[in-house]
């Protein structure tokens, strides 16, 4: 709960949350009889700035054995510089990622990461990414 006590009009209040997730907010005016008074409550679902997306490919897109796919990747973050992004292919049988070499470090002319990949199997895959930032971020 975060509580803040404003002394005069205008009465207003600047709230930064610092976790993410379903917060409540309710103002309330306390007279100087003690007595006091509440606004309905306002709902917030706080979310977390730092994403990363795939952009490309689509979703089930079909691809061609032996064909080359770009990989393509958006990171938004308020964390600070991004060092590399790595991306992964999960073929689904494990659950556990195989991770592309080397991570990707620099961006193309959208400030998109792309990472070439060519399947050497048929099957379905999963394909994502994760965002490394620089260290002190």
């Amino acid at each position: 709960m975060v509580e803040e006590k404003i002394g005069q009009a205008p009465f207003s209040f600047t709230y930064i949350p610092t976790s993410v997730g379903a917060k409540n907010l309710v103002a309330r005016a306390t007279y100087t009889d003690s007595s006091s008074v509440s606004s309905s409550t306002v709902s917030l679902n706080i979310v977390d700035p730092n994403t990363i997306t795939v952009a490309a490919p689509t979703q089930n897109q079909q691809v061609v054995l032996g064909s080359t796919l770009n990989i393509v990747a958006s990171v938004n973050t308020t964390l600070g510089s991004v060092r590399d992004v790595n991306f992964y292919a999960n073929t689904g049988e494990d659950d556990s990622p195989s991770f592309f070499e080397p991570p990707q470090t620099s961006t193309n002319s959208q400030g998109q990461y792309v990472q070439s990949w060519t399947p050497s199997t048929t099957g379905i895959y999963t394909l994502g990414a994760s965002a490394n930032y620089e260290e002190g971020c």
